[in-house]
């Protein structure tokens, strides 16, 4: 497979900090027993971690890095549950209390009744800074709130369309617009209208709940699922989608959070993997933690603006991607039972309840499958990520014998036309 191009390589699985700048990070994240709940980057290797009710830490590549919190008397709060940075590089620190922002040397804070929300039992789920001084933060039982630049906009149950008050993760969008992975589906808030995605409304897979959600550049929303799945909202149309589906084993492998690094690219952690998709596709790595991890802390990562890879559990290790870590892609079955439909050809092909489509110049691509009957009706409609240049496709019992028409429709709009029979 291709291997991940990215800047500073340096091999499988490194911590490259220097020694005394590490033994110092040692010492901080080891000072008192705790989980690392939240992990930010921005540039190269500034960091932010929060640690379980001992405040957080900042590291900037080549100082020491610096402990905050109320023992060391620099700030006022503990329980810090979630960190972000701003676009600029300011400081967003989400703790049990409300939310503090650092921009250059002056604090701001904010309480739990200016926001509108409480954030009781580590009920802070995500923090997000937007442009323009936006901010959003959610919860895991009161909704979400907004600050515009000037007032915070609390949203729940109550008095918004929100469908939950669970709020796993949000996104701010290139559009501006603001989504939210909840309990009971998508939601997007464009600052006066909401659009509810769930099964009912527009399509979203009924896949269970929401646990990340991710808005790239040129407008794919990526979402996970508690059940293991992910979906893809492109164009105003959903692909439901598996590990499979995208080229490594789902066996023992669960999905976790979606990250857009500085560079556009979108990350997807996983149980024992993590996978990084650029303009040439996917590209697959073995989880380093995944023979060490703690089967009791949900690891969180990040990636700066380095490539280098921040995971972090009880501990924190710096990974870099390369050449000793890829992950085999996982072989498309081809079945010799199974036929193939050539698109492009006049003759059409005799299948039976399976067949795979050969599309080698469209790998990596989303692609979406029609068929359609003699009459023009449509009978089959299948959206997919195409891995190994090749995909199957299962007919339905309820599709009779018959001739049909194929249409394979990738990225960029170019369509492809196959005729078979079905014997």
């Amino acid at each position: 497979m291709r291997n991940l191009n990215l800047p500073s390589l340096a091999g499988a699985f490194c911590l490259c900090l220097h020694p005394p700048l590490f033994a110092s990070l040692h010492r901080n994240l080891s000072a008192n027993a705790g989980i690392i709940q939240s992990l930010a980057a921005f540039e190269q290797e500034k960091l932010l971690c929060s640690r379980e009710n001992s405040g957080f830490i900042y590291l900037n590549a080549n100082e020491i890095p610096t402990s905050y919190s109320p023992t060391n008397g620099n700030f006022a709060f503990s329980n810090v549950q979630q960190v972000a940075f701003t676009p600029e590089g300011g400081w967003l620190i989400g703790h049990a209390g409300g939310i503090a922002r650092k921009q250059l040397e002056a604090w701001t804070y904010w309480d739990t009744a200016s926001i509108g929300l409480s954030f009781e039992y580590s009920g802070m789920t995500t923090i997000k800074a937007g442009p323009n001084g936006w901010m959003a933060v959610g919860s895991l039982y009161h909704g979400a709130a907004v600050f515009n630049g000037q007032d915070w906009l609390p949203f729940n149950t109550d008095n918004s369309p929100m469908p939950s008050n669970q709020v796993q993760d949000l996104a701010f969008g290139p559009d501006n617009n603001l989504y939210f992975a909840t309990f009971r589906g998508l939601v997007v808030w464009d600052g006066s209208n909401w659009t509810i995605h769930n099964a009912y409304t527009t399509g979203i897979p009924n896949f269970g709940n929401l646990k990340s959600v991710a808005v790239l550049e040129n407008g794919d929303v990526w979402t996970t699922f508690s059940s293991n799945r992910i979906a893809l909202l492109r164009d105003g149309i959903w692909s439901h989608l598996n590990l499979n589906d995208l080229g490594i084993s789902e066996e023992g492998n669960r999905v976790g959070r979606l990250l857009e690094d500085a560079n556009q690219r979108l990350w997807l952690s996983a149980t024992k993997t993590i996978s990084v998709l650029d303009r040439n596709g996917w590209n697959h790595f073995t989880n380093p933690m995944k023979d060490n991890a703690d089967p009791f802390v949900q690891p969180t990562f990040t990636v700066d603006g380095n490539g280098q890879v921040w995971i972090a559990g009880r501990t924190l290790h710096k990974w870099t991607p390369g050449d000793g870590a890829p992950v085999s892609l996982k072989e498309t079955a081809k079945n010799q039972s199974y036929n193939a439909v050539k698109v492009n050809k006049a003759q059409p092909n005799t299948v039976t309840d399976r067949f795979f489509v050969d599309l080698p110049h469209w790998n990596h691509q989303v692609v979406r499958f029609e068929i359609f009957d003699k009459l023009g009706k449509q009978c089959f409609t299948k959206t997919t990520f195409i891995q190994n240049g090749s995909y199957t496709i299962e007919l339905p019992e309820a599709i009779p014998k018959g001739e049909y028409v194929l249409h394979a429709r990738n990225d960029a709009g170019k369509r492809l036309v196959g005729k078979f029979v079905r014997s």
